[in-house]
């Protein structure tokens, strides 16, 4: 109880912050969580949904695009996706000279190459670090939030209502001296769903090579549309391991792994997070699209 108590009060200035900014939100915070209400909510939006084909692009390939909607519906992850390799470079070579931030106190500014000589000098290593507004700096991932295939994608998935609402570029490193508060606020080990509206989705790229010991984003295929009524009503969006697999069963616990480039996108009420780094740095972009604008301070991750 003492560790839910501080989960919620360290969320609490941000949920406040994004009820202040847009307070339709309050409405998803509440209810968003509840199976019977997102399947109302869809069946009444009905009528925005369309049949259109998904749009080409120049720097994004997908394998299968026909699929990608059915399956982010029946399985809450669609694969397949493929930044072109020269995007990938430009945006690692923006990555590296360009200075991230930390969350964690003390809260600095630096480059990556500096994570290890950085952490020498604090009593808790660095999991992760962010760009927050300094990416609109990059036209690569400036031009990759309004990509057309991703946009036409989301389209189908969430309905002829789309906006981009959030763009994050973000490291997580190797770290060995982290408390749990520390990964629950890097989103590392800690399985957790999003409640940004009631019909969003995501775009992940991985900018690095990510195997099982550099951060892979994990998550339990199918959890979307299933989900225990007392994760349903209680508060917390976060779960422990153990608990999720008592009920989903570890069979359904996937990982995403692949070479730099690779792609994925999900529906973020599905239960994820990624895996802790042990070997190598993982560099990750997330590009996400709603039925809404959201607040101003969620657009580069500035909060939450």
């Amino acid at each position: 109880m003492q560790d839910r108590l501080k989960r919620i009060g360290a969320r609490l200035p941000t949920y406040l912050t994004y009820i202040r900014e847009r307070p339709r939100w309050l409405l998803v915070l509440l209810l968003g969580r509840i199976l019977l209400i997102r399947s109302l909510e869809r069946w009444f939006s009905r009528d925005k949904f369309t049949n259109s084909d998904i749009s080409p692009s120049d720097v994004v390939v997908a394998e299968h695009p026909d699929r990608l909607v059915k399956d982010i519906d029946e399985t809450g992850v669609a694969k397949g996706l493929r930044l072109r390799s020269d995007i990938v470079s430009h945006i690692l070579q923006f990555a590296v000279s360009t200075p991230c931030t930390s969350r964690i106190p003390p809260i600095v500014d630096f480059l990556p190459s500096e994570v290890d000589a950085r952490n020498r000098l604090r009593e808790r290593d660095i999991p992760a670090a962010y760009y927050f507004d300094r990416i609109s700096r990059c036209d690569e991932i400036v031009k990759l939030s309004d990509d057309p295939l991703l946009r036409s994608i989301a389209g189908k998935f969430i309905g002829s209502n789309t906006h981009h609402i959030r763009t994050r570029l973000w490291w997580n490193f190797p770290s060995s001296r982290v408390t749990d508060a520390d990964l629950h606020a890097s989103a590392q080990e800690k399985y957790h769903f999003d409640l940004n509206d009631f019909r969003t989705i995501k775009f992940f790229f991985y900018l690095t090579d990510v195997d099982g010991g550099s951060g892979p984003h994990g998550y339990i295929k199918g959890s979307h549309k299933r989900r225990a009524l007392k994760h349903q009503l209680s508060v917390m969006v976060g779960h422990s391991t153990e608990e999720l697999e008592q009920y989903y069963g570890e069979d359904l616990f996937e990982t995403v792994v692949g070479p730099a480039g690779t792609g994925f996108a999900e529906d973020p009420f599905i239960f994820h997070c990624g895996r802790k780094c042990r070997d190598m740095a993982r560099l990750i972009l997330e590009i996400e699209y709603g039925p809404y604008t959201m607040s101003k301070s969620y657009r580069y991750g500035v909060i939450g």
